[in-house]
């Protein structure tokens, strides 16, 4: 990789890194649909690692939730007066599903575009998942009551709306990270799995 292309790495990701999560709490009040919004920075760090493979996952990960946990913290503690105890949390499953993302059919359908999709709604529910169960127990060691949503309320109020609001707001993630995104050609030529060949092969939808 060139000096300039590095330059462009970063710059392109600072960007992204600080749009996306600001772009979330601006669409996220009011909700415009029924009170569900789609995960901008989820979408990211997925598509992210998905695209570009495992040290872009995980380090967009750490600083994407490094944000989450930023803007969301003090929901964690149920409380706006005092910062967060758990800040960290976020950067830790970000990355994760970062690398986890970068693992993930990426070699065997050789990163293309449509499969992206696939991760999106994959990983949606990986995470709303790990959510509820979270939420589940602090309400349990917070209040000491196991009381919680139903299974239909989950899946139908919850899982569903999200991982469709999720996969529409990722094709324009996809496209600006494919045409607007750190690399050239949208392409990681770095990666192993990433050749002057196999590059056609990962532009096919």
């Amino acid at each position: 990789m060139t000096r300039k292309e590095r330059i462009r790495k970063i710059l392109v990701y600072s960007i992204y890194i600080l749009l996306v999560p600001a772009m979330q709490v601006s669409f996220s009040m009011p909700a415009p649909f029924d009170g569900y919004t789609p995960d901008f920075m989820l979408l990211l760090v997925v598509i992210s690692g998905y695209l570009f493979g495992t040290f872009d996952g995980a380090v967009v990960g750490l600083f994407v939730g490094l944000m989450r946990d930023y803007y969301a913290g003090p929901a964690w503690t149920f409380s706006t007066e005092r910062p967060s105890a758990l800040i960290g949390v976020g950067m830790l499953v970000f990355f994760y599903l970062g690398i986890l993302a970068s693992l993930i059919f990426a070699k065997a359908f050789h990163r293309r575009l449509s499969m992206a999709f696939v991760q999106v709604l994959l990983f949606t529910f990986i995470y709303k998942i790990i959510g509820h169960i979270s939420v589940f127990f602090v309400g349990v060691v917070s209040t000491g009551s196991p009381a919680y949503l139903t299974f239909s309320q989950i899946v139908l109020q919850s899982i569903l709306p999200q991982i469709l609001l999720n996969i529409i707001a990722a094709v324009p993630i996809v496209l600006c990270l494919k045409y607007l995104g750190p690399y050239k050609s949208g392409i990681n030529r770095m990666l192993p799995d990433v050749g002057e060949g196999k590059g056609r092969q990962w532009q096919i939808a």
